[in-house]
Parts: C-alpha cells; sequence; structure tokens
C-alpha cells in the first residue's frame, strides 16, 4: 500500500483510498497523507473522510493543511466549506451560499447547493433566493 501511495499517477492513489478497510482511525496516516496529494479529488476524500470520524481540533488542523489547496479548485473549495460549516465555522457558509449564485457555472452551482443540502441547515419548506 505504501507504494502505491506513491505513485506517480493520481487514480492509483485514488484506488488506495477506495480499497482501505476499516475505520478511518485505523489508517489516520493515510488520509492524512493524502490531504498533500496533487489531485483535488483525493484531497476531496481525504478530509471529507477525516472530518467524518475526528474530533474538531484535528478537523481545524486538516482545514488548514488544505487551505490553499482549496482556493486552486472549486470542488474542492466546496468541500472544504462544506466541512468547515459542518465543524462549526458558520461564517463560511456564506461563502458557500455565494458559490451557488448566477456569478458561477452550472455545474459549481449544482455542486454547492448539495452541500449545503447535505448539511441539513436549510428547511426543506424554505427557498433560498
Amino acid at each position: 500500500m505504501a507504494k502505491a501511495l506513491q505513485d506517480r499517477h493520481f487514480r492509483v492513489r485514488r484506488r488506495v483510498l477506495y480499497e482501505v478497510k476499516g475505520k478511518p482511525t485505523q489508517n489516520k496516516s493515510l488520509y492524512e497523507t493524502m490531504l498533500k496529494d496533487t489531485s483535488g479529488v483525493n484531497i476531496e476524500m481525504a478530509l471529507d473522510t477525516l472530518s467524518n470520524y475526528f474530533l474538531l481540533d484535528e478537523v481545524s488542523k486538516y482545514l488548514a493543511i488544505t487551505e490553499t489547496d482549496a482556493n486552486k479548485n472549486t470542488n474542492l473549495k466546496i468541500a472544504w466549506l462544506k466541512v468547515a460549516v459542518k465543524n462549526g465555522d458558520l461564517n463560511k457558509l456564506n461563502d458557500l451560499v455565494d458559490l451557488t449564485s448566477n456569478s458561477f457555472e452550472f455545474r459549481t452551482r449544482i455542486t454547492a447547493i448539495r452541500a449545503i443540502d447535505d448539511l441539513e441547515l436549510v428547511n426543506k419548506n424554505t427557498f433560498i433566493i
């Protein structure tokens, strides 16, 4: 597995994330390594997994590690903002909502809307315009 994590092809490294068995607590270092990957998708997968299993202090550390990459990749930024909001940084919600505006292309808006929906912060009977 260590050799696969060092492979030059991002898809090989991504496959490791898909194939890892057990709770992330048992493979924490693997996921932490993937936070510094060159692939935004791999970073997003690792960040999402770690944020679901570890405490706020550690998640804050993971957000700090990935912040620069999140500002370079829109999908990663949406995932990053979702994790930040989910872990109590409600100031980031405005940034996430902004990504749903017509200033962004359709796929970005849909991804941001799904992230907001996943956070379950919006009453299903309320419309955001």
